[in-house]
Order: structure tokens, then C-alpha cells, then sequence
């Protein structure tokens, strides 16, 4: 216990520094919230911070910079759900149009996240808007939606994740900087947040001059903060075999990670 303590003074230590009145946060599917020690553990140790969790089906009232914001979370209580968790807010009816009222869910999004088993708490674009809500903020899919730079007065955002979490993950970490003048005015940036970039990778090579060049582009661009895979096929000249381990040996101390299959 006392190690998972550790990990979560760490976690509410690094959530402390974030700007702002609030760091609300939202149980996912894999994170499910349940009642369990980790749970209320977190609880307990976010009480008197500014940190909120998200843990009931009911509004969250705040007040950000004098104005009213209201919270409506569809947080996830299993892994896996057919049913999403917006129920609760399609029947609620006292909301308060002096405020600025945003969902906060988790689940996939028909014909924009994949759920080809229909059980990620699966909701449509149709069915947010629907709701009495200003904005909505949803979390699941790994990518950001929409895919512009910029939006203005966009009710549906999908912030994606704040930094690559995987070898298919060709993107960079985003998130969404919302700036709201009124609840009919708003605009969203899209900012990069990701510090490491994964490449994976096929690469053929016949000759020594194509593996130093390939080497070249795998070194460019902060290459520190590179994970790299590559699966090599092909054949260099004999007489560079000594050359190779020095270029594999280059990419190894250069790259955060290195991982070579050859094929």
C-alpha cells in the first residue's frame, strides 16, 4: 500500500502544477471508477486541493475567473460497456442556461473512433448534440478531433492523448486550449504537448550509402526523444560490415530506443 501511495503523491504532485482553478478529472475504461483502495485512497488524498474527481453522475458546479462553469460527467464505472453513460444527463432537467455547461465523457464516437465490438460506452455526434450542453469533451480515442488546428464554437472536441503511447502511434501528443468569451463564443487551439515520437518501421537496404542515409533521417528532429523499431531486409557490401555495427552502435547511443529486427 504504502507503494501505491508513493505513485500517487507523485501523480497529484506533477496534477498540482497545472494552471488554473481546477484539474478535473474523469474515469475512463481503463481506469473504471469502482470502489476499490486505489479509489478511495485517490479520494482521500485529493481532499482540500483543487483537484476533482469526477465520480458521480451529477453537475459539478464551479466558478472559473467569476463565471460559472458546470461539469456533466459520463465517467466509466466497468471496462467494457454496450450502453454509454449519458442517460443521466438526457434526463436531467434543471440545467442553467446563465452558466457554461460541458460534458465530460469517455467512450468511442460512431463512425469517428474504432469499436468494432460495440463496447466502449459507444455515443454519436447526434446524440451530444442533443444535449443541453455548451460544449462537450470526450475522452477514448487516442487521436484529436476535429483533425483542424483551429475551431470556433465546435461543440464536440476529442483532446487525444497528451503524448504517443505506442508504436502505432504515428502522431504527436495534442491537446486542446479553449479559450471562451461567452457561451456562444469560443475557440479551441490545438496545441503539441508530446515530448517522444514513435517510428516503426520497414526499411530495405542494398548498399552501405543507403543504411548511412536512412540513419541520417532517423537522426533528425530530436532524436533523444525517438523510439524506433525497424525491421531491416536486404544486404550491404562486404567490406562495410564493420561500418554497420558503428552506424547501429551512432543510433543506439543517439535514440532514446533502438529496436532492430532483421528480416
Amino acid at each position: 500500500m504504502r507503494h501505491k501511495q508513493k505513485y500517487l503523491d507523485q501523480i497529484i504532485s506533477i496534477l498540482r502544477k497545472f494552471h488554473g482553478e481546477y484539474v478535473a478529472i474523469l474515469p475512463g475504461n481503463h481506469d473504471f471508477f469502482n470502489v476499490t483502495n486505489f479509489w478511495v485512497t485517490f479520494l482521500n488524498s485529493v481532499k482540500d486541493t483543487n483537484i476533482i474527481i469526477l465520480n458521480e453522475y451529477r453537475p459539478y458546479e464551479l466558478e472559473i475567473n467569476e463565471e460559472k462553469v458546470i461539469l456533466y460527467p459520463a465517467f466509466c464505472d466497468l471496462k467494457h460497456s454496450k450502453e454509454n453513460r449519458l442517460d443521466w444527463i438526457k434526463n436531467y432537467t434543471e440545467f442553467d442556461n446563465s452558466a457554461f455547461n460541458i460534458l465530460v465523457a469517455h467512450g468511442s464516437i460512431k463512425g469517428i473512433s474504432p469499436d468494432m465490438k460495440d463496447e466502449y460506452f459507444s455515443m454519436s455526434i447526434d446524440e451530444i448534440n442533443s444535449l443541453d450542453v455548451d460544449m462537450a469533451v470526450v475522452g477514448h480515442m487516442h487521436i484529436n478531433y476535429p483533425f483542424n488546428d483551429e475551431v470556433k464554437n465546435q461543440k464536440v472536441l476529442i483532446p487525444g492523448t497528451p503524448e504517443p503511447d505506442g508504436l502505432d502511434c504515428r502522431h504527436e501528443g495534442y491537446a486542446w486550449v479553449v479559450d471562451v468569451e461567452d457561451k456562444g463564443n469560443f475557440n479551441a487551439v490545438k496545441v503539441k504537448t508530446g515530448t517522444y515520437k514513435f517510428v516503426d518501421d520497414k526499411c530495405i537496404i542494398n548498399s552501405y550509402k543507403e543504411l548511412e542515409d536512412y540513419k541520417d533521417r532517423l537522426l533528425e528532429e530530436n532524436p533523444k526523444n525517438k523510439i524506433v523499431r525497424t525491421y531491416f531486409s536486404g544486404s550491404i557490401e562486404v567490406d562495410h560490415s564493420d561500418d554497420r555495427k558503428k552506424c547501429f552502435d551512432e543510433l543506439s547511443r543517439k535514440l532514446f530506443t533502438l529496436n532492430t529486427v532483421i528480416i
